[in-house]
């Protein structure tokens, strides 16, 4: 089976290769320029001759992970976003004509889901650029044929990252004698551990029967918990006073204050749960933390 990646040097996409490797799978990537950090791929440029080398690869699965990720709004953002949430994104389903390809997984966001029900109402540009890609993946799947999912990720943490999460700063602040500034930490999140969302893909692409074409699949422990509750929680696994100051930032424009999965579908039609829940996630990073000391 021929795996196609993208966005292979974010977050996601670097602790997705690194178990997907391991995989009976034959795996390519796109990437803006040639990397030698990821030499032991076959590498695909994002260039003139981008549709080309598809074709050649031809690939069965696509996991589409690439994407400009921010809440900031100004024109540089949206120009950022627009170029690779939307042309990115429209010349990859462009250059798939000319293959067998048999999925297109595609990542989108919780932060589509405004008031954490069933209906499409973006919070942020970002969340909306999301949204706005469905009916042209909708077009291209109607040209091509062939199945296609969005996963909807929730609240990610755990693992090595180039930009801290939420739960980072919570654990910094114990060892900083510097307050941290944060909202009033009332927003009730869905935790998972990227172990668990590499497990979720990995779980696709080796049942692609099982998957419902067309489906939303939103990606979580189905479990909320309050920033607040975060806080404590780290507190009493470090056995350290977290260093927050509470209230002193604003909430943003349309933050969203509940964003919890509706796994439903996972455990029922895919047959999969998440294996780390959340005290246990935080134990585990303190954990790989101490080793690393």
């Amino acid at each position: 089976m021929k795996v196609l990646v993208t966005g292979a040097t974010g977050f996601v996409g670097k602790h997705l290769l690194s178990k997907l490797k391991h995989q009976d799978v034959l795996i390519a990537i796109v990437v803006r320029e040639f990397s030698d950090e990821l030499e032991a791929y076959h590498q695909i440029v994002y260039n003139d001759d981008l549709q080309i080398n598809i074709a050649s690869f031809n690939p069965d699965i696509v996991i589409h992970l690439a994407a400009f990720l921010t809440s900031s709004d100004n024109v540089n953002n949206i120009k950022n976003i627009i170029d690779s949430n939307i042309l990115f994104t429209s010349l990859l389903l462009e250059a798939l004509k000319g293959t067998q390809l048999k999925l297109f997984i595609n990542t989108g966001t919780f932060a589509e889901y405004y008031l954490n029900d069933d209906v499409l109402n973006p919070a942020y540009f970002y969340a909306a650029s999301k949204t706005a890609i469905r009916p042209i993946l909708k077009y291209f799947k109607n040209i091509i044929g062939f199945k296609t999912i969005n996963v909807i990720p929730y609240t990610i943490y755990g693992g090595k990252s180039k930009s801290k999460k939420v739960i980072d700063y919570i654990i910094d602040s114990t060892n900083n004698d510097v307050f941290v500034d944060m909202t009033n930490g009332e927003q009730v999140l869905d935790f998972i551990h990227i172990d668990d969302v590499v497990d979720f893909y990995i779980h696709c692409i080796n049942n692609i029967d099982l998957l419902n074409d067309g489906f939303d699949y939103h990606l979580g422990t189905g479990i909320g918990t309050r920033i607040k509750d975060v806080a404590t929680l780290i507190e009493k696994k470090m056995l350290k006073k977290t260093n927050i100051n509470w209230g002193v930032k604003k909430y943003r424009d349309l933050d969203i204050m509940k964003a919890v999965a509706p796994i439903k579908k996972l455990k029922e039609e895919l047959n999969w749960k998440p294996r780390i829940m959340l005290e246990n996630g935080i134990q585990k990073i303190i954990n790989e933390e101490n080793n690393h000391d």
